[in-house]
């Protein structure tokens, strides 16, 4: 059977950012593979499109680029946070390290995740891209198997449909 709407296919693949050697995002092994239904919109474009057609025993290695990923970089995003946005009374709430991921609240509750790339003597340099912005990601594998989804699946996936806009920020590491 090979990989096409509404079939579920068990890969084992890894992710890697920027290059075949690079930083390893996710990695699904043989003893611990992903089944991923394709065809009701819950895999990204671009995985779904290199992946269809293939069927059990075929490998597979192609680059998603970062428009198809997490977006490009938004220089917009990179965004200077006055210093004492970090200090509650006098006390420095986080570590101030380049490349250290923090939260920041705002408005009601609500938290952005940033990374900081730059510390000055009043302000923090903070990017609020996703941490893959700008990047391409490399993806290899194999097909362990491809089967029909069971009913259970079949339900899950109309139960699930519209609550799916866009399903790629949701990674599962």
């Amino acid at each position: 059977m090979k990989i096409d709407e509404l079939t579920v296919g068990t890969l084992a693949y890894t992710i890697r950012c920027d290059g075949p050697d690079g930083e390893m995002v996710e990695n699904n092994t043989r003893e611990n593979p992903k089944s991923l239904f394709f065809g009701i919109g819950r895999v990204m474009k671009s995985f779904y499109d290199e992946l269809h057609g293939l069927t059990e025993g075929d490998t597979f290695g192609f680059a998603i680029e970062p428009e198809d990923a997490y977006g490009k970089h938004d220089s917009s995003l990179v965004t200077n946070v006055p210093l004492d946005y970090f200090y509650d009374d006098g006390v420095l709430q986080v570590e101030l390290t380049i490349g250290n991921r923090i939260g920041i609240s705002y408005g009601e509750g609500r938290v952005v995740n940033g990374t900081i790339v730059g510390v000055a003597a009043d302000h923090v340099v903070m990017d609020f891209n996703h941490p893959m912005a700008g990047h391409r990601l490399f993806v290899s594998g194999e097909v362990l198997g491809v089967r029909k989804p069971t009913i259970d699946e079949m339900n899950e996936a109309v139960e699930h449909e519209h609550l799916l806009d866009h399903t790629h920020d949701h990674h599962h590491h």
